[in-house]
């Protein structure tokens, strides 16, 4: 963030030099004019610092501010930075988070809206936990009146490019008192309320991961453009894992999602990825793909202890499932593979219902699904733990982390 923190630094220098007027002046005597806010770029709009009276506030965390007038008798030395409205506005959103469901492009969305108002910076995270997520970061500048802001939209570094970077933008904030306390960010008479708080992370299911790939790459020859025998699991694996040099054609991610039936709804080879259970929640992908595409679930499984197996309903798909559990998970060695149904003429790794012993605990599980071309074959994996059922009846907890759904702020 310190990269970013030196840009706006140079978007704001020169707006965030201009006076206005802070608090109520002094009682003191006349102290020297002080320097209007140079650095007042995260501290808001430098306030002037009458002689003897009190200088606009700083905003908080603001890099130094302008510095204010030398206090007079019974003055106060005012410390450059925003007008007295701009700082009630930076003290009441700090370091806050604000969520709520939201229309976006006439879809209902979560939306999450963050912020770290001392240094002036503004994150919007589109679905948070998924699918088409998508964060936006806004550097701001608090008018006097403690409600106008207007926006630059930035991105920081590490971040995917975005299509409105450098836009600007004006808006109304309200911040109501309550418990929650609530938010309303309005722009040309919309107006948005928000509920303080991060919006809750799922708690059952997986976090599933859509990765679409070209024809004729590596990835399609590995199984889908193969002949009847062969395939290279290596290449699958690690294409499904985001390890490959083979650029993905789109990418999606949900937390939350089941490992239910795959079925085709159509019964017309028209099976996509706004089908695979998850990816149609939160006004659903952004991807279209029917074909050539694999799905990556990662989680755990809570396992009382004892024999745990898996299976496909039936053993019988056209193309291809992997599983992998507990300290196997991420490996690339087949022996490590814990489940293998595929259509190739080739033998299964495993066998058609493999089991093994875990002790108690909460199961690392990671299971690929592919889809290629062919009409879908219905999918169905089912796990035993005394009984046969589906994954999906089990009690799952999707992988959350920093990596797969990287922070705004």
């Amino acid at each position: 963030m310190k990269r970013l923190c030196v840009l706006a630094v140079s978007v704001l220098l020169a707006a965030c030099g201009s006076d206005d007027t802070g608090g109520g002046p002094g009682t003191g005597g006349s102290g020297g004019s002080g320097n209007s806010g140079a650095f007042g770029a995260f501290g808001g709009n430098a306030g002037a610092a009458a002689g003897g009276g009190f200088a606009g506030q700083a905003g908080s965390g603001g890099v130094g501010g302008g510095i204010g007038g030398g206090a007079g008798v019974g003055a106060t030395g005012g410390v450059g930075g925003s007008g007295g409205g701009a700082a009630a506005l930076i003290t009441a959103l700090g370091k806050s988070k604000w969520s709520g469901m939201q229309t976006r492009a006439g879809k209902q969305r979560v939306i999450q809206m963050e912020f770290d108002a001392g240094s002036l910076f503004w994150a919007e995270v589109r679905n948070p936990f998924g699918p088409a997520r998508l964060r936006r970061m806004r550097v701001m500048q608090i008018a006097s009146d403690g409600q106008t802001v207007d926006t630059t939209v930035t991105v920081p570094a590490g971040w995917p490019s975005d299509p409105d970077n450098g836009k600007k933008e004006t808006y109304s904030i309200k911040v109501n008192p309550g418990s929650p306390r609530t938010l309303e960010i309005t722009q040309g008479g919309n107006t948005e309320t928000f509920q303080e708080g991060a919006w809750p992370a799922p708690t059952s299911g997986f976090t599933a991961i859509a990765r679409v790939f070209a024809t004729g790459g590596a990835m399609a020859n590995a199984f889908c453009e193969s002949n009847l025998v062969s395939l290279d699991r290596g290449v699958i694996w690690n294409f499904a894992r985001g390890k490959s040099t083979e650029a993905t054609l789109g990418e999606d991610i949900v937390a939350g999602a089941q490992l239910s039936q795959w079925k085709d709804p159509t019964n017309n080879n028209q099976y996509a990825i706004t089908d695979v259970p998850g990816f149609s929640q939160n006004g659903g992908t952004l991807l279209s793909d029917q074909f050539n595409f694999i799905v990556l679930y990662l989680g755990t499984v809570t396992h009382s202890g004892g024999s745990f197996g898996l299976r496909e309903l039936d053993d019988d798909v056209r193309d291809g499932i992997w599983a992998f559990l507990g300290s196997n998970v991420g490996s690339s060695s087949t022996s490590d593979a814990f489940l293998e149904v595929q259509g190739k003429a080739t033998p299964d790794l495993t066998v058609d219902m493999p089991s093994a012993i875990f002790p108690a605990q909460d199961l690392k599980f990671e299971a690929m699904v592919l889809r290629c071309n062919k009409a879908l074959q219905d999918i169905d994996i089912q796990l035993n733990q005394g009984s046969w059922k589906a994954v999906s009846s089990a009690t799952t907890k999707p992988q959350i982390d920093n990596t797969l759904f990287p922070p705004a702020l």
